[in-house]
């Protein structure tokens, strides 16, 4: 048991088990692309950070079952699978009358 006022043995550094690079490192980009489009609900692929063109459509085809691209013009749109449904529930209103 420590005394009052004594520093624990371990520093702050060691108690951080992976910097923010290291944590970009092990997160595959597709999961990567999920968790922005997470907060985000539609982004075209130019927009999105830290990845080529060429990466980011090899994960889309890759992983048909989580994202939905659609084109408008020459632009391409990406988000989430089922997102839409997912938000028109949260948004949906909240029923005050008795149900029968």
């Amino acid at each position: 048991m420590m005394d009052e006022g004594e520093s624990p043995d371990f520093s702050l550094s060691e108690t951080v088990a992976k910097t923010a690079g290291e944590l970009r490192e092990d997160l595959a980009l597709w999961e990567a692309m999920k968790e922005y489009l997470q907060h985000i609900p539609k982004a075209r692929i130019a927009e999105m950070p830290n990845a080529s063109r060429q990466a980011m459509e090899s994960a889309l085809k890759r992983h048909p079952e989580t994202f939905k691209v659609t084109k408008d013009r020459r632009d391409k749109y990406i988000s989430l699978k089922g997102q839409a449904q997912l938000r028109s529930v949260i948004d949906a209103p909240a029923t005050n009358g008795k149900r029968k």
